[in-house]
């Protein structure tokens, strides 16, 4: 949302960012764009979020919400321009506010002018679930080229720093700890495949102060880097031989969008969003499988042809598919249009 709210900006369009708590910390806005934190977070915060969102919207030509929680309340309060909702899950997290706020969601679907989602089997996932079938937009997530690329340079600087050496098999999960991305069965596969590589984890709650990630690795702990949440993600992914998703649903996977542009080989489930991120850019192999992902892990490993294919793949499919300005491009045709709506 930072990212894209930063780029319409800078082409002039009128941007108020609003969050429903102060956790902004992670990201970097622009001075053209106005933040506005609607609450405190938790339920005593959501009747003063409901009343400011609804004043803010005033004098706006849409409002642009993202996640099922924000599009029940966008289209709960917002009554003075159009509402677009925007879904990027393939799924429902574990947990009853998740399930409760999709349900709302579902039910208010019926007043959002558009839906927008990141890929064809979100919209499927959405639609085959009742969401209201009228103005659909499929916008895949775009991918900043510049900071994402292959960077020899920054290869073995990454290594040097996690302590190793240029020809050790270092393979990346990036991914925040949730039970839909399968640690399990990542580590499983490693274990039994790839007991020799050693391991980075990337994201929010895959670091060291986490028992029950620690658990699952068992004996690998040794050889696995727990870096936890990280904003140097364009300099860790340029040190990977190979990526992995081992999710059981995806909306739209921006780790394997952004390892093709940065030249990693990508394994991956063959869940339907991955199939369509990667198309003949990464292997995938069946999702819960360990075994069969462990295989492809090694044998890519193993292949150094293999992977530079995979690489030039990768990076001209980002090129081709991906590129941030299409993007906002799409973005901003969407904003133009319910400026002109009834």
């Amino acid at each position: 949302m930072a990212l894209l709210a930063n780029r319409l900006a800078a082409r002039g369009v009128r941007v108020t960012l609003t969050i429903l708590n102060g956790e902004h910390q992670h990201f970097r806005l622009s001075p053209e764009v106005t933040l506005e934190v609607l609450g405190t977070g938790g339920v005593r915060s959501l009747l003063p979020a409901c009343v400011r969102l609804r004043r803010l919207a005033r004098g706006h030509d849409c409002v642009m919400s993202f996640l099922d929680v924000c599009n029940v309340l966008a289209a709960a309060v917002v009554r003075s321009c159009p509402v677009v909702f925007n879904v990027r899950s393939s799924g429902v997290s574990p947990g009853w506010v998740a399930y409760s706020a999709f349900r709302v969601a579902r039910s208010l679907s019926v007043r959002a002018l558009r839906i927008v989602s990141n890929s064809r089997q979100v919209q499927r996932f959405y639609q085959q679930r009742g969401f209201h079938p009228g103005s659909w937009l499929v916008i895949p997530n775009g991918v900043d080229l510049c900071r994402f690329r292959p960077d020899r340079e920054m290869r073995m600087r990454v290594r040097a720093s996690l302590g190793v050496g240029e020809d050790a098999p270092l393979v990346g999960f990036f991914a925040r700890y949730q039970e839909e991305k399968r640690f399990d069965v990542f580590v499983e596969a490693m274990a039994s495949r790839c007991p020799d590589a050693h391991l980075v984890f990337v994201g929010r709650g895959s670091d060291a102060d986490n028992p029950d990630l620690r658990t699952i690795l068992g004996s690998l702990y040794e050889r696995a880097h727990l870096l936890g949440e990280r904003q140097d993600v364009p300099e860790l992914l340029a040190a990977m031989d190979v990526v992995v998703n081992a999710s059981d649903f995806e909306g739209f996977s921006n780790a394997l969008l952004e390892s093709m542009a940065c030249g990693v080989p990508c394994v991956a489930t063959n869940i339907p969003a991955n199939v369509e991120v990667l198309d003949a850019a990464g292997v995938t192999v069946p999702a819960g499988n360990a075994a069969m992902l462990g295989e492809a892990v090694r044998a890519l490993l193993q292949d150094e042809d293999r992977r530079g294919e995979l690489r030039r793949r990768g990076i001209e499919r980002a090129r081709s598919h991906f590129e941030l300005e299409r993007w906002c491009d799409a973005f901003e045709a969407t904003i133009a249009d319910c400026g002109h709506a009834p």
